[in-house]
């Protein structure tokens, strides 16, 4: 294929996008890479491109170039790495996009375990090369260790499981998983060490483990479930259910990913591709669709209505707080007065005035905006209700000066 399609569930859109390179020889999914970084707010695409010599690809063997295309651009740009890496390691060790950065397995002679792991910045599109954890164990009588980069809980992980001594391709013994704790410092710390038998045939990924549930996959090509019981040093599997037979395809060829749902249009970045819609939706997901844009719509009502009752209230509460102000003369008692003076300052709220950004939202960023508008609402009553108290004070407060003069 000559094409890259970025499909978004959510809304049906397909972003149909030319690859750099078209009928490269040796070309596989495995070598691109799509995320989000949180600061720029943009979408990239990260290609691995073979090294060649004398025009001869050797993409099962190094690269010393990233082709990266920002989704909205005209082109794709080629960021060259600080060395040759290898390109073997990618394809077998799997590439985890997190929180912006790129990260994958690449040889190392100089480290103890031959491997370490490289990242790659996709904001300032910079690099850098992390150690594995020093204190990975080794079964001297056993074939040599595989590794495999995942991510778990929003971390960067190592998954390695010991081969077989005369079957390089057949996996046994623990499983042990490594979590990184501490980018800056490097710090490692040891999740899991799975007790498993039969060994499995594939190490799902990118994400591995969900909840406290592992994804495994067997010789026979069948994806399972387990639920993981114990802590670090010793970890059971238990509850196993069957999701998914994928025979009769290799299983390299699957991939898994935790799903968040996103409204963002493609159309916004159409300028190198082409951007398809279904002609028709299925009737139950139109009205899915057709729900979600109501509760949306209900929801930039309800931000609009808190927004003007905010202002409201503090053009309100100005005027009252004048108001009340003209009157401390009129207590003659001096801390009354200075309790009446600090409690109609209090009168007086504090709104943040924010514009409502237009963008589509994931569906991760909607729930937080949902719990905004809730934590907003309760601010807005309890101002009200201080506001009345506060009021009431001064009323009274008012009221027994006024008695006193009389009595004068």
């Amino acid at each position: 294929m000559s094409t890259i399609k970025i499909a978004n569930f959510a809304t049906g859109q397909c972003l149909h996008l030319e690859k750099p390179i078209k009928n490269l020889k040796g070309d596989h999914f495995s070598l691109y890479s799509f995320g989000f970084h949180p600061v720029t707010k943009q979408y990239k695409v990260a290609h691995f491109l073979g090294d060649s010599i004398e025009g001869h690809s050797q993409n099962n063997d190094k690269f010393s170039i990233i082709q990266v295309y920002t989704l909205g651009d005209e082109s794709w740009k080629d960021i060259r790495t600080p060395e040759a890496l290898s390109l073997k390691c990618v394809r077998n060790s799997g590439v985890v996009n997190l929180d912006g950065t790129i990260y994958w397995l690449t040889e190392d002679i100089i480290a103890s375990w031959k491997y370490a792991i490289m990242s790659f910045d996709l904001g300032d599109e910079s690099f850098k090369r992390i150690q594995l954890p020093a204190t990975l164990e080794d079964c001297a009588h056993d074939g040599p260790p595989i590794y495999w980069i995942r991510e778990i809980d929003r971390k960067i992980c190592l998954v390695t499981i010991q081969s077989s001594h005369y079957l390089t391709r057949r996996l046994h013994g623990n499983l042990l998983i490594w979590t990184l704790d501490d980018k800056m410092g490097q710090r490692w710390s040891q999740k899991y060490n799975i007790q498993y038998s039969p060994s499995p045939d594939y190490i799902l990924g990118p994400n591995l483990v969900h909840r406290d549930k592992i994804m495994l996959q067997h010789r026979d090509c069948k994806l399972y479930s387990y639920e993981l019981l114990g802590d670090d040093s010793e970890t059971k599997m238990c509850k196993v259910t069957k999701l998914l037979d994928f025979r009769p395809h290799k299983p390299e060829n699957m991939k898994s990913y935790i799903c968040v749902k996103s409204l963002v249009s493609l159309d916004e970045y159409k300028k190198a591709g082409i951007v398809r819609i279904p002609r028709q939706r299925e009737g139950w997901k139109l009205k899915r669709w057709e729900a979600w844009e109501h509760k949306l719509r209900n929801k930039e009502e309800m931000w609009n209505n808190i927004y003007e009752l905010e202002h409201g209230r503090m053009e309100f509460s100005q005027t009252m707080a004048l108001r009340l102000k003209l009157l401390l003369p009129r207590i003659p008692d001096e801390v009354t007065r200075q309790q009446t003076s600090l409690k109609i300052s209090q009168i007086i709220p504090y709104f943040p005035d924010q514009a409502r950004s237009l963008r589509r939202l994931n569906c991760v960023d909607q729930k937080r905006d949902f719990d905004d508008l809730d934590a907003r609402m309760d601010k807005y009553k309890d101002i009200c209700e201080m506001g009345t108290s506060c009021s009431n004070a001064g009323i009274i407060s008012q009221n027994h000066g006024d008695n006193e003069d009389m009595e004068t």
